[in-house]
Formats: C-alpha cells, structure tokens, sequence
C-alpha cells in the first residue's frame, strides 16, 4: 500500500463524521416559517434545503417524512443548491429508506455537488477518485483526486477538511509526473464553480 493510500484510509473515518454533521443545516425558522418560506420564495434552494433538513430529522415541527425531504432535497439540488446535492450523495451512497444503496448514483451526485464548490463534496470525491471503487465503477484517477484536494484545501468552510485536504495534495503531488501536475495545476488556476442550477 502506498503511502497516500495508508492517509486515505485513516481519513474514511473522518470524512464519515463530517458527512453526518454537515447534513444539518443550521437554521431557528419554526414549523409554519419554514413552510411559508417555500411557498412564497420558491426560488431560494437553501429555504427548500432547510425545510427538507427539517423533515428528513423530524425536527422544528415537522413530521419525520422521507419521502418529503428526498423531494425537497431534489428540488433544492435542481436549483444549484451544492449542499441538497451532497445529501442526495450521501443517501445514494449509503443507502437510506427506500433508497437502495447505489455507489454509482452517489458519486454522480458527490461529483456535482463538488463541481458547485461544496468543500465537503470537493473532498469526498478526492478520496473516491484516489483509489479504485469498482462498486461504484470509479477508477483511479491520482491526477483529478489531486485537483479536487487542492480545490478543497481552497475553503475555508470547514478546517479540518481544508487541512486534511492540503495534505493528501501535497502527498499526491509527489505521486504525479511533471507533465500531470503542470496540467492539474493549471486546471486548478482556471477552475471556477458552477452555479448555475441543474
């Protein structure tokens, strides 16, 4: 085992615990604002984002109801909402309710909340794309794992990712010919978000 994959690896643990926190969205808005919030302001992904985090834990009100926040989930995600787009990952991924776990389906969603500019997502599909993962048919790629550390270790949103992020790119590197890491870089120098919605 190479030297990045024995750091991936103590790193799955991690990354693990910040998927579950980073599922919850902060929010004070009661039962009735929520509501009214996605009714009169259809428009604003994080409002539908909030509500479905709320029915997805049966929290500020609402009935825990599945169904309802995989909908909202997929409605905030259609309108450029990176954070709807990493919980449609994560329950694709793992496999939730009705959901039957589909690796392939998660790293679909993974990839494109990481393309929004989710660090989180930037992260995880650094991790999946610097080993292989044939249940979700994703080979190894050292090359884009290494752009999508480096963009994560960009953000601040969550130091610790953007630590740990820093250092699987800087491990990487050293894993990457000349040629491969100019390329990566200048990638990186040009890579913007994309926010427009889905």
């Amino acid at each position: 085992m190479k030297n990045y994959q024995k750091y991936i690896f103590t790193l799955i643990v991690m990354i693990f615990t910040v998927t579950q926190s980073s599922l919850v969205i902060a929010n004070s808005n009661t039962a009735e604002e929520k509501t009214a919030i996605v009714q009169t302001d259809t428009e604003d992904p994080e409002a539908i984002l909030r509500l479905a985090n709320s029915y997805m834990d049966g929290k500020d009100g609402m009935q825990k109801d599945f169904e309802k926040a995989f909908e909202l989930y997929n409605i905030a995600a259609s309108k450029g909402s990176s954070n709807a787009m990493f919980a449609l990952a994560v329950i694709y991924s793992e496999g939730v309710d009705r959901i039957n776990k589909d690796p392939k389906e998660g790293f679909k969603w993974f990839l494109k909340s990481a393309e929004a500019g989710s660090q989180i997502a930037q992260f995880t599909v650094g991790i999946l794309l610097s080993q292989d993962n044939p249940k979700a048919e994703i080979p190894s790629d050292l090359k884009s794992a290494y752009i999508w550390f480096s963009l994560a270790s960009r953000s601040d949103d969550i130091p610790r990712v953007k630590k740990a992020a820093s250092g699987l790119a800087d491990i990487l590197a050293e894993e990457l010919s000349a040629k491969e890491l100019k390329q990566a870089e200048d990638t990186i120098k040009n890579w913007k978000a994309k926010t427009s919605p889905m």
